[in-house]
């Protein structure tokens, strides 16, 4: 009775373990599934976001470097027609990087919950699977960050356009009243300097200054700067306007010392996050490579086959680093200040491995042929396929002098 009772248990025993073993591979299956579809739709809705971008993107920087109105205007008028014409491109790239952000954001949440998962495997499959969720955590957390960066530079340039805009009003009503101090004289023209009437408040901000201020602290100290030059100068013309003439005159010296204030340096407000960019551009391209390859790994290796299951080798890796060497293109000039030569993939690939971070542990085993390159005397172009579904994005980096 014993020995038949030691029998079932042992029996009963080594069901239990294998119904362990069943759910555990079941487990491990189901959450590398939900893993490749999250990667692939993520990562190819991300990809297409940046791709619809640049377009907007390259209009709005040509038309800031090469709209004569703006540069070279005939008038106020000619001046003001221009900056709108920059500033309805501006608002275009500020929604895309809005809704690129957004979209980012959503995806995030989304390997976070696989991480649980994820943490839950052992052996080679769980190394790799942890590897592909931790490192796209950080890439999403390096993206959100640098997003952040370029909304606030793009949404400082959009309070400077304001400041173009009222200083334009201000020299015009300078103009037309020049140095006379006479209070019906000045009336006539005051209207023309109402825009600066919102500087008076002490308490006024610009939209989304705060946010501004937490990446680019420089440029919203010259904001101020303006602030302040822009209230002192109307508060003077307003106590001219209607005739507390010697009030008035103490205020100028405030206008005075303001504008000197407010001369703004360009070359130093917008730089304030360079190394910052750099650094997360860097950490980018480390994070995708290190994840391709452990995808190419897991791949390689026969690890997305499981009896009885759906084998899970349909990720779209190669297509993410096809748009990775266009990224480590812009990488690479930031680093020489030199385009690629490189008219084939491969020779691509072989050069932009002169530069860190090295990609070497995915430039081998790269699938080429998802990738259509050209360089031409004023553009580089990718086309990326999508080997699954024939779908192709294309981005392209104007060559600058």
């Amino acid at each position: 009775m014993n020995i038949i009772k030691i029998r079932n248990l042992l029996i009963l025993s080594l069901t239990l373990l294998v119904l362990l073993f069943v759910g555990y591979k079941y487990f491990e299956w189901k959450t590398f599934s939900d893993l490749q579809n999250t990667y692939n739709t993520g990562y190819f809705d991300e990809i297409k976001s940046v791709s619809q971008m640049e377009s907007p993107t390259a209009d709005y920087v040509d038309a800031l470097l090469n709209n004569q109105q703006f540069k070279k205007p005939k008038d106020s008028a000619d001046y003001l027609e221009g900056l709108t014409t920059i500033e309805d491109k501006l608002n275009i790239v500020i929604n895309d990087e809005e809704g690129y952000g957004d979209l980012l954001k959503q995806k995030l949440p989304l390997f976070t919950a696989l991480r649980n998962s994820a943490n839950l495997l052992f052996g080679q499959r769980g190394d790799i699977a942890k590897k592909i969720v931790n490192d796209q955590i950080a890439y999403y957390q390096d993206e959100v960050n640098q997003n952040n960066i370029t909304l606030s530079e793009l949404y400082g340039v959009k309070i400077l356009f304001t400041i173009y805009r009222d200083n334009t009003a201000l020299n015009d009503f300078s103009k037309a009243v020049g140095t006379s101090t006479n209070a019906s004289y000045i009336s006539q023209y005051f209207n023309e300097i109402t825009p600066l009437g919102k500087y008076a408040d002490n308490n006024f901000k610009f939209d989304k200054e705060d946010f501004i201020k937490a990446y680019f602290p420089n440029l919203i100290n010259k904001v101020n700067n303006w602030k302040s030059y822009f209230s002192a100068y109307y508060a003077a013309e307003k106590d001219f306007s209607v005739g507390n003439t010697d009030t008035a005159q103490l205020e100028l010296q405030a206008v005075m010392d303001n504008g000197s204030n407010s001369y703004i340096d360009y070359s130093s407000v917008f730089n304030e996050q360079n190394s910052t960019l750099s650094d997360i551009s860097k950490d980018v391209l480390i994070k995708v490579s290190d994840q391709a390859a452990a995808i190419k790994d897991y791949k390689s290796n026969g690890l997305y086959k499981y009896p009885f299951l759906k084998s899970l080798n349909s990720w779209k890796e190669d297509f993410v680093l096809c748009q990775m060497y266009d990224f480590k293109t812009g990488i690479y000039y930031s680093i020489t200040s030199k385009y690629p030569v490189s008219k084939t993939v491969s020779d691509l690939i072989n050069e932009l491995s002169t530069i860190s971070p090295k990609t070497d542990n995915v430039d081998g085993r790269f699938d080429k042929s998802t990738m259509i390159f050209s360089n031409i005397d004023k553009q580089l172009n990718f086309t990326c396929k999508d080997k699954y579904t024939g779908e192709k994005l294309k981005f392209f980096i104007t060559k600058r002098s």
